[in-house]
């Protein structure tokens, strides 16, 4: 079918999926990876958007500046997601990433672990590391942190190379995955909330490993905490954990 000709119909599955028509893929360039941004308007029209995802999204990224303040601040809040669905049948090595790896990505103030932070990240972005998931709960409390800094224009610029990055992907928590932050909080005085959710989402996905500077994570059960830009998976005797694509 030609883009100019009429327009194809496609049908909704079960469990909410649809079909890119294979003509409107080549047309558009749409390569695995890339994302649908779906948009309504008051009229209740859908228009969808696509957004290209690329290795190599943090290469030129000059707009990082010292934000002040020795420790990092939570800004967290209750989680309402619906249970993220897991229909894939393919699967993929993958990681989390912490919020403290992001916001020191972006703060060059000598105080913070900003190298160590730019070199992680950049591995990711180039795709020498595993795929790297974001919370919901992570991009909240980084992109507050930054903007608190009255750097708005900063945490703006890291959303949209966060998007971009083949190397990335945001994801949100289930209902379930904030229940299980609050029994793990009050069970481990040394954990924060924050990373709490964190913790919470990585046991119910079956995935072991995170980048972060919180030492917190040392002692849950199942995590296995990076904060140099290693893969885990390329160790000696270590399988890629089957984790079910989101």
């Amino acid at each position: 079918m030609a883009a100019e000709d009429a327009p194809e119909e496609t049908k909704v599955s079960d469990r909410g999926m649809v079909t890119i028509p294979a003509d409107l893929r080549r047309h558009l360039d749409i390569e695995p990876g890339d994302k649908l941004r779906w948009n309504t308007d008051k009229e209740g029209n859908l228009s969808v958007e696509v957004v290209k995802q690329r290795y190599g999204a943090f290469e030129d990224d000059e707009m990082k500046a010292p934000m002040g303040g020795d420790s990092l601040e939570t800004h967290d809040i209750a989680g309402n997601e619906e249970d993220p669905a897991f229909t894939e049948d393919t699967w993929m090595a993958v990681v989390v990433v912490d919020a403290n790896i992001l916001i020191d990505y972006k703060d060059t103030s000598p105080d913070t672990r900003h190298e160590r932070a730019e070199n992680i990240i950049s591995a990711i972005d180039r795709g020498d590391l595993p795929t790297a998931r974001v919370t919901n709960y992570v991009l909240l409390e980084t992109l507050n942190w930054i903007h608190e800094r009255q750097r708005h224009d900063i945490a703006v610029d890291l959303q949209n190379r966060l998007t971009s990055s083949a190397g990335f992907e945001m994801v949100h928590c289930a209902q379930k995955d904030f229940h299980r932050a609050v029994e793990l909080f009050e069970s481990n005085e040394r954990l924060s909330f924050g990373d709490a959710t964190i913790a919470a989402y990585m046991q119910r996905a079956g995935i072991e490993y995170v980048y972060s500077f919180d030492d917190d994570f040392d002692g849950i059960e199942g995590i296995t905490r990076l904060d140099t830009p290693d893969n885990p998976f390329n160790w000696p005797h270590q399988n890629a954990a089957k984790v079910p694509m989101e």
